[in-house]
């Protein structure tokens, strides 16, 4: 009858859908337990590896998993799991700063990545900063390259132009006069002429020496004073 039709419908029908339940199950629970695999591997290896006591191995380190962070932004760019990445831009070995720098750099290029380190970038920006002055070329050119990734992105401040205003002025290596300057170019619809930027730039740079120079001359004329006047108390006694 076309009762017991509609009846043998409505079983086959429940049936499918408790089927396509349980396989949705089954497959939440292999995406957690694959999540919770990845979160182990990264742990055992790259938590660890960060922190080894070769400078090569830290540095490969640093960059498979800048790779990760690219591969699965949603999955690896937490401040916990980033945090790693800061660190190395502070590691002793110049290779491991700059590989990590480079690496932030390719990961600020992309806005959808961007947006997921805006936490980080508030945190270490300042350490990025830092490295424009390091003692490492690729070092410096590598910081440059974080900056103008994050530039379209309006991640930066006149504090982070005026850094890289000043790295163009003092220092010398081409690889990171280049990198400034191309910087300096994506700016120059919102920029004074670069010239006046420049000479802005030298003349806060020849104040600050002079200001270093004057406080130098001043310690030593206290502490020549204080000399005398030690030498005087005791051919008073």
């Amino acid at each position: 009858t076309r009762s017991a039709k509609q009846r043998d419908e409505a079983r086959r029908a429940s049936a499918a859908a408790t089927e396509k339940q349980h396989n949705a199950k089954q497959q939440e629970d292999d995406i957690g337990k694959l999540a919770a695999s990845v979160e182990t591997l990264r742990e055992a290896v790259f938590a660890h590896r960060f922190r080894d006591t070769d400078p090569l191995v830290r540095q490969v380190s640093t960059a498979a998993y800048t790779q990760w962070v690219a591969s699965d932004p949603d999955s690896f760019s937490d401040n916990r799991k980033l945090r790693h990445i800061g660190w190395a831009l502070s590691d002793r070995d110049d290779a491991v700063r700059e590989t990590a720098a480079s690496g932030l750099a390719t990961l600020l290029s992309h806005e959808h990545i961007a947006r997921k380190l805006e936490d980080f970038w508030d945190k270490f920006s300042d350490r990025v900063g830092q490295l424009l002055e390091d003692r490492s070329e690729g070092c410096a050119a590598a910081a440059v390259r974080c900056y103008a990734a994050a530039l379209p992105w309006e991640m930066l401040d006149v504090t982070h132009v005026t850094a890289v205003e000043r790295c163009l002025v003092v220092r010398d290596e081409a690889s990171v006069k280049r990198a400034c300057g191309e910087f300096l170019l994506a700016q120059l619809p919102e920029m004074e002429p670069i010239e006046a930027r420049i000479a802005a730039v030298k003349a806060a740079a020849k104040r600050r020496a002079a200001e270093e120079a004057a406080a130098r001359v001043l310690s030593e004329v206290e502490a020549s004073s204080s000399s005398s006047s030690a030498a005087g108390r005791s051919q008073a006694r």
